[in-house]
């Protein structure tokens, strides 16, 4: 069954992740650096241009909620920091991917990004598990799959860059995995919203947020939509 994406506000301690939208991709596109995908199996677009052509046939699925691409902001800032990729919904093996900017690296918003993605799509999709691919190199990426207790199922050769597959549990309330850093799902322009990780906040609470975040993320999208087109090689993400 597709997954219903509209209007979804996941909040995590640090973090807003929302579905990707085509306001989104002024942000992202100067954070696609040719560094930060040397362990991934994309090669980055050229221009912004190049990168629409990508962007753009996300929409469709997030849409539909079969496969969707995440938009992670920094919550208190609203600055954009990375994509969260969430693949083939409607599979018993949903995948996952994710990147965030490089000069937030080290931090730990990949892995609490993830957490919180799989601890929502968890209640959502009929999945016996989650699986995340990555390059055999990439030690902290690899991290963040072992801290949600994943092991390692299957090993991949590719032209690129040889890589691991690693089997991740669904997080639900009394998965030991899901203790750490709870996440909490606000449903903007609904009666009923969706709570995970056990918050507990008042409604009038949840929209306050979500009313002070829209402010915040629009002036942080008004400030960067006269970005230029970059012509050096850059990417985007899956």
């Amino acid at each position: 069954m597709p997954v219903d994406t509209h209007p979804i506000r996941i909040l995590s301690q640090r973090l807003s992740i929302e579905s990707f939208c085509e306001q989104d991709a002024a942000e992202s596109f100067p954070c696609l650096t040719p560094s930060l995908t040397r362990y991934m199996s994309w090669e980055p677009p050229a221009s912004l241009k190049e990168y629409a052509q990508v962007w753009e046939q996300w929409l469709p699925a997030i849409a539909d909620g079969s496969d969707i691409v995440f938009t992670v902001r920094e919550l208190m800032s609203a600055r954009f920091t990375g994509l969260v990729g969430l693949h083939h919904t409607g599979s018993e093996t949903p995948e996952l991917g994710i990147w965030i900017r490089e000069d937030k690296h080290g931090l730990g918003f990949g892995g609490e990004a993830v957490r919180a993605v799989v601890q929502w799509s968890s209640k959502r999709v009929a999945a016996k598990h989650f699986i995340y691919p990555v390059a055999t190199q990439n030690r902290a990426s690899r991290r963040i799959a072992e801290a949600l207790g994943g092991v390692v199922i299957e090993r991949r050769m590719k032209e690129k860059y040889d890589s691991v597959v690693y089997q991740i549990p669904g997080l639900t309330l009394g998965n030991r995995f899901a203790d750490c850093c709870p996440s909490r799902t606000v449903e903007t322009g609904q009666k009923r919203p969706l709570i995970t990780g056990g918050f507990r906040s008042e409604l009038g609470n949840r929209r306050s947020i979500s009313r002070s975040l829209d402010s915040r993320i629009s002036n942080v999208r008004e400030k960067n939509a006269g970005i230029p087109i970059r012509t050096q090689t850059n990417h985007a993400a899956r």
